[in-house]
């Protein structure tokens, strides 16, 4: 418990430190005690900065997510509706969602229309998303090779020129 005696308590490194005031003013004199305080004032302000600069730091650089809210340059999307039941079962068993990815991403970025933001598995169906200034580029730019994969066959592609809300048009890629 702290005596009449000791003044404020301050965290430092691994523990709290209990400064006497008595303690301060025979070693140091009075001024001193007062540099301390504005010391530990500037200390406290320096490291609140440093904190708020960490944390817009992490916020600026963090990795995108499926739904994050996007800016207006990049808030058209295309939309990849795969078939999760439908397709024989050779077709699931020799191609898989990372081989399609291994052939968009490059195409992407060669043609610089967008970026593939993953993907959502769901019962009966796997959703492909897809970011960009341009969806009808977008699409354009990755048509090909959806249509070349067999994963893709009976895909249901939606071209939302917008966020979410906006007016969209589908496209159903052939059996």
């Amino acid at each position: 418990m702290r005596g009449a005696t000791e003044g404020p308590r301050f965290r430092c490194g691994f523990g709290v430190w209990f400064v006497s005031a008595r303690r301060l003013r025979r070693s140091m004199g009075r001024r001193a005690i007062r540099g301390t305080a504005s010391a530990m004032a500037a200390m406290v302000t320096l490291l609140v900065g440093v904190a708020i600069v960490a944390i817009v730091t992490m916020a600026c650089y963090r990795k995108a997510r499926p739904g994050d809210a996007r800016t207006k340059a990049d808030s058209q999307a295309v939309l990849v509706y795969l078939d999760g039941v439908g397709l024989p079962q050779e077709i699931y068993d020799k191609y898989d969602l990372q081989g399609l990815e291994d052939r968009i991403e490059p195409v992407l970025r060669g043609k610089h229309a967008g970026e593939f933001d993953g993907e959502e598995v769901r019962q009966t169906e796997t959703v492909l998303f897809f970011y960009g200034a341009d969806a009808e580029v977008l699409f354009a730019a990755i048509e090909p090779e959806l249509r070349a994969y067999p994963l893709c066959v009976g895909a249901r592609v939606v071209i939302r020129k917008g966020p979410p809300g906006s007016p969209a048009r589908e496209v159903h890629l052939p059996r």
